[in-house]
């Protein structure tokens, strides 16, 4: 009977929270939404949204919000509306019970600003993404142009290694990726150059060479023949030694006197 009796008792306590947390959630759920935080986490690095224009993208899209009831806000959809923003990596929506709405914005990382043949500006993220140009907050990363004219469409998400194989901007991508992930090429290159034929030039920061690079194929194999040479070579010549440092050849390095 005790056996029994601690069973009924421990059910009992088991129904009444289910019931406490269902009036709970219920209540909660009614509360009505009476502020909206915006949080972009890495704001001090990139600037390409502000919590300004994140608030006018959610209440474009969501006009039930501030003075609703919190239950009547669908984060999943507010969440994928705000993905679809091409600076956006991603986002996530939550209520609070005390009636916030929190908005959580991890913008996307440019590793490339490239200028196209027509002098538009745009930059590539680190995951093949395009971003839009922003002249208010201009980022300090490598640069690429010359004859670039690849065509994007720069207000939605857009991949460039999706584009197929044959445009350039993917084989400017992966190069900009190497050498982004390199510490060393990442403060010694500073600008790509495309040709009209498509192949790259690269200028350095410490140097007055040019770097040959050819098409972009073989990136980490030439950039580890061109740091072979930079540590056998160049240390022993000088770095004003050369004019051009051409990569383009299998197994040598082609150098032209200044």
């Amino acid at each position: 009977m005790k056996k029994l009796k601690n069973i009924l008792i421990a059910f009992g306590m088991l129904c009444y929270l289910i019931v406490v947390l269902g009036l709970t959630g219920e209540n909660s759920k009614s509360r009505i939404c009476n502020k909206i935080d915006i949080n972009i986490t890495d704001s001090m690095e990139n600037g390409f949204i502000t919590s300004k224009e994140v608030l006018e993208l959610v209440l474009k899209n969501n006009e039930k919000l501030l003075g609703y009831p919190i239950g009547l806000i669908n984060s999943e959809k507010m969440e994928t509306t705000l993905k679809q923003h091409p600076s956006i990596k991603s986002a996530e929506v939550f209520v609070c019970a005390d009636g916030s709405l929190n908005i959580d914005i991890e913008q996307r990382k440019a590793i490339l600003r490239i200028i196209d043949n027509n002098k538009e500006s745009y930059y590539l993220s680190a995951d093949g993404s395009i971003i839009p140009w922003s002249e208010r907050f201009p980022m300090r990363v490598l640069v690429a142009n010359g004859y670039i004219t690849d065509n994007f469409n720069h207000n939605r998400v857009n991949y460039v290694t999706q584009a197929g194989e044959e445009n350039r901007t993917k084989g400017l991508y992966d190069i900009a990726k190497y050498i982004d992930n390199n510490p060393f090429w990442k403060a010694q290159i500073e600008q790509i150059y495309v040709s009209r034929s498509g192949e790259l030039e690269l200028i350095p920061r410490v140097g007055p060479h040019i770097i040959q690079f050819g098409s972009p194929d073989d990136v980490e194999k030439k950039f580890q023949k061109l740091l072979a040479f930079y540590q056998q070579g160049l240390s022993r010549t000088g770095w004003n030694r050369y004019e051009i440092i051409n990569l383009k050849y299998e197994g040598q390095i082609v150098c032209t006197l200044r």
